[in-house]
């Protein structure tokens, strides 16, 4: 068995911290039309008030309940509804409803709705569709939109956007497994939100950069990055980014040899994903602290876990689920329950082998498959697994996939990981 490292990161669109003033900007990137003049504050203005502060103090379902309710309102200029459009998407992502979030700014990609917009409007609505494209597998449309948002805000020497499409590069890259480039972007969104003074996004930029110095393989490197994102965030309420921040340490002292700082690690992971709603980033570490338990003896435990994994991840990610069957699989395997584990790992392959960006995961029900069938003393079989799970490796072009402890990293809001398998047999 290997033991699971998984990575994910969701985008926290730069923000001003008084978005209650109606004049100040909702976001660093735009701002709200001024109101207009009225005897009494309009109720539009109120509702999305209300759910820019909720967005802003990480109340996501609150938000998109506030934003929602401004569109059925009805917002009072074109501007106005582009922009509640954003922030719901935005709340959509952080609730980790990913089609959702790309559903409600899809309109804009009608070249009439887009080009009634105005010029900042169009560079905060491609990140939105960046985004949008970029957590529902579409690579290439998400590096396209991020680019020419690029373009706009160059031309508009605004710091926040160029910080913003940057940050949506490297994630889109390391998407690709183009970590090189991914760690440029990442870099270049630390130097505009150094600008800005953005301290959400330059904790996310370390931690990110964070993630792929440890998928280098430089782990107390990667673990020094995110501390310095855990010293930015302090002790303000930022469940998202402190359960990232808390799961990519644990994966990293875990592959340190550092057990107990990993579990304690995986504790404050699962705790702030609870508090802070996220059910997909809640499943994927019940899955990966799993795998974790299974190593420690702890089975009864790891089952739990992975039921509650499995459960939520039926609906919420099919790649994902597949990875978790897979988990369960290895649990039978040591309990000697061959029949439960062929069943589970049928299932997982069929659900890997029917999804897009699965291929990834199925490196890991491969390896599983193949240690199942030598359990099973059908050698043929084992080899060919094996060798279906180098295949997929190889095609990565990352030389480390040869070594007998190389992570696995995952992708949740993307459904797609890769798990580097040591050589098994000769």
């Amino acid at each position: 068995m290997v033991s699971s490292f998984e990575f994910r990161v969701l985008s926290l669109e730069t923000r001003n911290p008084k978005p209650e003033t109606r004049n100040s900007k909702l976001e660093t990137e735009g701002s709200m039309p001024p109101k207009r003049s009225s005897g009494g504050k309009d109720p539009v203005e109120s509702v999305i008030a209300a759910g820019q502060r909720a967005l802003e103090e990480t109340r996501f379902e609150d938000a998109v309940t506030e934003f929602r309710s401004a569109l059925r309102i009805g917002t009072r200029s074109t501007e106005e509804e582009a922009l509640v459009r954003c922030r719901l998407s935005e709340a959509l992502e952080k609730r980790s409803l990913y089609r959702e979030q790309l559903e409600v700014v899809a309109r804009y990609e009608k070249p009439q709705e887009f080009s009634r917009l105005s010029e900042r409007l169009q560079m905060l609505m491609l990140i939105r569709l960046g985004w949008g494209y970029s957590l529902n597998d579409d690579i290439p449309r998400a590096i396209a939109s991020f680019n020419q948002a690029m373009q706009i805000a160059e031309r508009l020497s605004d710091a926040a956007g160029m910080g913003a499409c940057s940050f949506g590069l490297g994630r889109a890259y390391r998407n690709f497994s183009e970590v090189r480039i991914a760690r440029d972007h990442y870099s270049a969104a630390l130097k505009h939100y150094r600008q800005t003074g953005d301290w959400r996004r330059l904790a996310e930029s370390y931690i990110n950069i964070g993630y792929i110095t440890a998928y280098e393989g430089d782990y107390r490197s990667g673990v020094t990055s995110i501390n310095q994102a855990l010293t930015i965030i302090g002790d303000k309420d930022e469940h998202d980014l402190l359960g990232r921040a808390y799961m990519y340490i644990a994966i990293s002292y875990d592959h340190l040899g550092s057990t107990s700082k990993a579990v304690e690690s995986w504790d404050k992971c699962l705790d702030h994903f609870i508090r802070g709603g996220n059910a997909a980033y809640l499943a994927v570490n019940r899955n990966n602290y799993a795998d974790k338990l299974l190593w420690l003896g702890e089975w009864d435990r790891a089952e739990q876990m992975l039921q509650q994994s499995i459960d939520a991840l039926k609906t919420l990610s099919p790649v994902n689920y597949g990875g978790a069957l897979d988990t369960m699989a290895q649990l039978c395997l040591l309990r000697g329950d061959f029949d439960e584990a062929d069943r589970l790992l049928a299932e997982s392959l069929e659900v890997l082998t029917s999804t897009k960006t699965g291929e990834w995961v199925e490196v890991s029900t491969q390896t599983t498959l193949g240690r199942c069938c030598m359990l099973k003393n059908q050698l043929d079989e084992a080899i060919a697994h094996f060798n279906r799970a180098i295949e997929i490796c190889s095609r990565a072009g990352d030389a480390r996939w040869g070594r007998s402890h190389a992570p696995r990293l995952a992708y949740p809001e993307s459904d797609a990981y890769c798990e580097y398998v040591p050589t098994v047999c000769e």
